[in-house]
This record gives structure tokens, C-alpha cells and sequence, in this order.
């Protein structure tokens, strides 16, 4: 069997597309956050009713606590995030989106659907199906699921 390397051709496309995602227009004024900035700005947004403190994010996006915490110290110097004091526990800080940063959240979710468009017109309906089966099949050889990683 000829050695394929199927991680490195996963990877690539990631990368082709991640690049296609940040060279849309809105971002050629450096609007959209670095990838793992707009993780945990998504990851907010999303859980914006729960209280969401440093330790939840070092754990979802499996990082240390050193990492986490240069991440959020950028982000709130660029005023994307704000740390408030918890209703339950006066030690601890809340991490919230600012206003700024949901507005971000939104012009972002815009250029991923219109990368999603662009990535589904060149494709057949039966090689996105097929697409589908396979990263599925993938996930499913390794337990993953999306909200895993």
C-alpha cells in the first residue's frame, strides 16, 4: 500500500482555508481576531449566560494557564473581553465579550458562511456527501467530536 500522508493533506487544507477565511475583505483592516482569540470569542458568545471564568477556557481549548492568560490580557487590552468580579465567588474574575467583540463575532460568522459557500459551490452534492461521511467516519475512529477539540 503506497504511505499517503492524509494528516499532512488535512492539515494543508486547513491552513488554504483558514488563509482564504482571513484574507476576506472585512479583515484587510486587521478586524478579525487571531484564530484562538476568535475560539474563545465565539465560545463566549455562545455561552454568554453562563459564568465563564480563566480555568473554563485553559480546559476547553485544552491550554495552559500561562498561555490562557497572555491570550486574555491581549484581548482585553484590544477590548474584546472584560474581567468582572463573579455573583458567586468575589476571588474570582468573569470573562465577558465586549460589545466591540460581539460585533466582531458577528462580521466573522459572515466570512465563515461565505467560505462555507464558496467550499460547497465546488463541490458536487454527492462529493459533499461523501465529504461528510468521511470526516465523520474520521472522528468516529478517534472518539472526537467537534466540540471536543
Amino acid at each position: 500500500m503506497m504511505n499517503r500522508d492524509l494528516f499532512g493533506e488535512i492539515k494543508s487544507l486547513n491552513n488554504v482555508i483558514k488563509k482564504r477565511l482571513f484574507s476576506l475583505k472585512d479583515n484587510k483592516d486587521n478586524l478579525h481576531p487571531k484564530p484562538l482569540q476568535g475560539a474563545i470569542i465565539n465560545y463566549l458568545y455562545e455561552n454568554k449566560k453562563e459564568e465563564i471564568f480563566q480555568k473554563d477556557l485553559e480546559n476547553k481549548f485544552n491550554i495552559s494557564k500561562a498561555a490562557i492568560s497572555d491570550v486574555l490580557n491581549t484581548m482585553e487590552k484590544k477590548e474584546m473581553i472584560e474581567r468582572i468580579q463573579s455573583d458567586k465567588d468575589a476571588r474570582c474574575k468573569r470573562i465577558i465579550l465586549t460589545k466591540k467583540a460581539s460585533k466582531l463575532h458577528g462580521l466573522f460568522l459572515n466570512d465563515l458562511n461565505s467560505v462555507n459557500e464558496e467550499i460547497e459551490s465546488s463541490l458536487t452534492e454527492d462529493e459533499i456527501i461523501q465529504f461528510t461521511n468521511i470526516i465523520h467516519k474520521i472522528k468516529d475512529k478517534f472518539g472526537k467530536d467537534e466540540d471536543d477539540v
